[in-house]
C-alpha cells in the first residue's frame, strides 16, 4: 500500500466518522463535568502516529499523562493487512469541555497483497510492504455527551517503509472514545 492509498483511506475513514458527529456534536450536552475521575478510554482511532482501529488507554490523573494502544487485522485469502500504534499522551490544560494535549506515538502497517500475474510462467504474484511512523504532535480533544469525547492531533510524523524512503507526513490523528474512571 502506498503512502496515497493510505491517505485515501484516512481520508474517507474520517469523512464518515465526522459526519455522524456533527449531528450530535452540535447539541451540545456537556455542562460541566469535573474529569479527574476519567481514567479509561476505548474507542476508534486513526491516524500517522496513532494507528488506525480499536483503542484502550489509560490516564493518570495525577501525572495528567497516559498511554493508548491500537490495533487492527484484516485477513482474506489474498489480502493480509495488520494495523498497530501505541501513543503516550501529557495533558497541557483541562477545560470545562475538553483539554489541550501533546503526544509521542508510533504505528505501523503490514499489507500483503497476492495477485494474477499477466506473466505466463507466474501464475500469481505477491506484494509485501511495512511502514513505520512516529513523532510528536499537539492536539485538542472535545468531550461531548458525558462519556464521549472526539480529539483531533496534528503530529509530525517520520514516515519509513521498507526497502524504500524516509518521510516526513503531517497526517493528522483522530479518535472517537467513550471514557469512564475506574
Amino acid at each position: 500500500m502506498k503512502l496515497n492509498e493510505m491517505r485515501k483511506i484516512l481520508l474517507t475513514t474520517w469523512t464518515v466518522i465526522v459526519m455522524s458527529i456533527l449531528p450530535i456534536q452540535t447539541a451540545d450536552a456537556v455542562e460541566y463535568k469535573d474529569f479527574s475521575d476519567i481514567t479509561q478510554t476505548v474507542g476508534f482511532v486513526t491516524g500517522s502516529t496513532h494507528g488506525v482501529g480499536l483503542a484502550y488507554g489509560r490516564h493518570n490523573n495525577e501525572s495528567n499523562s497516559g498511554w493508548q494502544i491500537s490495533g487492527f487485522p484484516v485477513w482474506t485469502e489474498d489480502e493480509r493487512h495488520v494495523y498497530f500504534g501505541a501513543a503516550i499522551f501529557k495533558t497541557l490544560h483541562q477545560g470545562k469541555k475538553g483539554r489541550a494535549f501533546m503526544s509521542f506515538g508510533a504505528c505501523g502497517f503490514y499489507n500483503r497483497s497476492v495477485y494474477s500475474s499477466d506473466d505466463v510462467w507466474v501464475k500469481e504474484e505477491t506484494d509485501k510492504s511495512a511502514h513505520f511512523l512516529f513523532g510528536p504532535g499537539i492536539g485538542l480533544e472535545r468531550h461531548w455527551a458525558t462519556n464521549f469525547a472526539f480529539y483531533f492531533e496534528m503530529p509530525m510524523a517520520i514516515h519509513m517503509e521498507t526497502g524504500e524512503s524516509f518521510a516526513l507526513v503531517p497526517l493528522p490523528n483522530m479518535g472517537l472514545l467513550y471514557r469512564w474512571e475506574d
